[in-house]
C-alpha cells in the first residue's frame, strides 16, 4: 500500500479550511516554511516527527471537501483575509481555482430501507468514495470544520445505533451535521476528527466506528487561549500557587465569531473551554469565567485576554494578565494538516475508536469509555511521544508503508 493521504473538510470554503489549502500549496511548492507543525518538528536524532511515523509526507496529502457556497478557494482566501495579498497572489492558479463539493440545501428522506442512513448521510458517503477513487488515495480524513452549532437536546435514539438509524431515515432534526459527517465517514472506513465543539460522537456513532474499526479525534481544536491555560495551570500546580480566579475573554470577527454570537452556540463553545481548569489543579475554581464577543473589525485577528488571581506564600495574593494577540486561521490550519497525517498513521496501525494519543489537539478529548481524560498539556504531550515510540518501533524511519 501506498501512502497518499486525501483530506475531506466539511467547511471547505471558510477560514480554516481555505487557509488549510493554501497554505498545502505554497509549502509543497518550497514558497514558505514548513512551520507550527508537529509532525514537522525535528527529533534530536535529525529526523521529523513526520518521518519517524512514516506519515504522509505534505507532497502526497490531496485536499477537497464540501460547503453551501460555490466559492472557488482563490475567492474565499480574498473573503476571510487571513493570508497575506502576497501570499494569495503566490497560491497557484489551480489551486485557486478549486471549488468545494456541493451540499444540497434538501434531500428526500426514506424510511423504506432503501437507504442505510438517509439520503443526506448516503450523499456524503458516494462523494467520498467519487473523491477516493479519482484521487487514487490510500487514506481518507474527514475533518469537521463548520461553524459552531448549538448543542441538541439529547434523546434515545443517540444511545444505539439502530435507534440512530432509524432517526436518520427519519430526518429527525436531532441529527446534527457533524453526526452526519461522523456517520458517513465511518461507514465509508474513513478516520473523522471533530475540530469544532459541535456534538458528533455520540455512543451510536461510537459502537459503529468499533464495528467498522475507524479512528476518532476530537473535539474542538485547542489552538489559542486554552493552548496557553493547559501549559500555565501545571505551572501553578507544580509552584503550589493556589489559583483563586481566571477571567478569560476573546474578541474576534471572523464567521466563527459571527456564528458564536448566537447564545445557544457560544454555550457550546464556553463549555468547551471551561473544562480543563479543575482537571489539571485536581480542585474547583469557584471564580472561572469565560467569554466569547463577536467583534466584525477583527477579523481573524483574535485577541484571547486572561486575568488570573492566584495566592502564594503566606497567603499573598498576586496576579499574572495575559494578552495573546493571535491568529486564529494561522494557529488552527497546522493542526487539520497534522491530526490528518497522524490519523493515517493510525489507520495503518488499526487503531479504531477515540485516539487518546491526540489529547493535546483538542480543548475536550475525547477518549475510550473508561480511560481518564488529561488536558494538562505537558501530560498529553507525553501520552503522545510514548506512542510515536510506540508506532516508529514498527514503522522503518521514512517508509510509505
Amino acid at each position: 500500500m501506498g501512502n497518499k493521504l486525501g483530506i475531506l473538510i466539511a467547511g471547505y470554503g471558510g477560514a480554516i479550511s481555505s487557509t488549510v489549502v493554501a497554505a498545502l500549496d505554497l509549502m509543497t511548492r518550497g514558497l514558505r516554511p514548513r512551520l507550527g507543525m508537529i509532525c514537522e518538528t525535528t527529533e534530536p536524532s535529525g529526523i521529523t516527527v513526520g518521518s519517524k511515523l512514516g506519515a504522509p509526507d505534505l507532497a502526497d496529502i490531496v485536499i477537497s471537501g464540501w460547503d453551501v457556497v460555490p466559492e472557488t478557494i482563490g475567492s474565499a482566501l480574498v473573503t476571510h483575509q487571513v493570508l497575506s495579498d502576497t501570499d494569495i497572489r503566490d497560491v497557484s492558479a489551480a489551486t485557486k481555482g478549486m471549488r468545494p463539493i456541493l451540499i444540497p440545501q434538501k434531500l428526500t428522506e426514506t424510511t423504506n430501507g432503501h437507504y442505510e442512513f438517509g439520503s443526506r448521510i448516503e450523499k456524503l458517503r458516494q462523494d467520498i468514495q467519487t473523491f477516493r477513487a479519482e484521487n487514487q488515495v490510500d487514506w481518507v480524513v474527514v475533518v469537521n470544520c463548520m461553524s459552531t452549532q448549538p448543542t441538541p437536546a439529547w434523546s434515545a435514539n443517540y444511545e444505539s445505533l439502530e435507534q440512530f438509524q432509524t432517526a436518520c431515515a427519519k430526518g429527525d432534526p436531532c441529527v446534527t451535521p457533524s453526526m452526519e459527517y461522523a456517520c458517513a465517514a465511518i461507514l465509508e472506513g474513513a478516520g473523522y476528527v471533530n475540530f469544532t465543539p459541535n456534538l458528533a460522537t455520540i455512543p451510536a456513532l461510537l459502537e459503529l466506528a468499533n464495528q467498522k474499526r475507524v479512528p476518532l479525534a476530537g473535539k474542538d481544536g485547542k489552538t489559542g487561549q486554552t493552548l496557553l491555560k493547559t501549559a500555565l495551570a501545571p505551572m501553578f500546580k507544580l509552584r503550589g500557587l493556589q489559583v483563586q480566579g481566571w477571567f478569560s475573554t476573546n474578541i474576534l470577527g471572523n464567521r466563527d465569531g459571527e456564528a458564536l454570537s448566537e447564545p445557544d452556540a457560544c454555550n457550546t463553545k464556553v463549555t468547551s473551554k471551561e473544562s480543563c481548569l479543575d482537571n489539571i489543579l485536581g480542585y474547583e475554581v469557584d471564580d472561572h469565567q469565560v467569554y466569547i464577543h463577536y467583534y466584525r473589525p477583527r477579523r481573524d485577528n483574535k485577541e484571547a485576554w486572561d486575568n488570573i488571581d492566584v495566592d502564594g506564600f503566606l497567603g499573598y495574593s498576586m496576579q499574572i494578565k495575559v494578552n495573546f494577540l493571535c491568529r486564529d486561521s494561522i494557529l488552527a490550519a497546522p493542526l487539520i494538516l497534522d491530526l490528518a497525517r497522524l490519523m493515517a498513521v493510525s489507520m495503518r496501525q488499526g487503531e479504531y475508536g477515540p485516539l487518546t494519543q491526540l489529547s493535546m489537539f483538542f480543548k475536550s478529548p475525547e477518549v475510550p469509555v473508561g480511560t481518564p481524560v488529561q488536558h494538562d498539556l505537558f501530560v498529553q504531550r507525553q501520552i503522545f511521544e510514548d506512542w510515536v515510540e510506540k508506532c516508529s518501533a514498527n514503522t522503518p524511519v521514512g517508509a510509505a508503508v
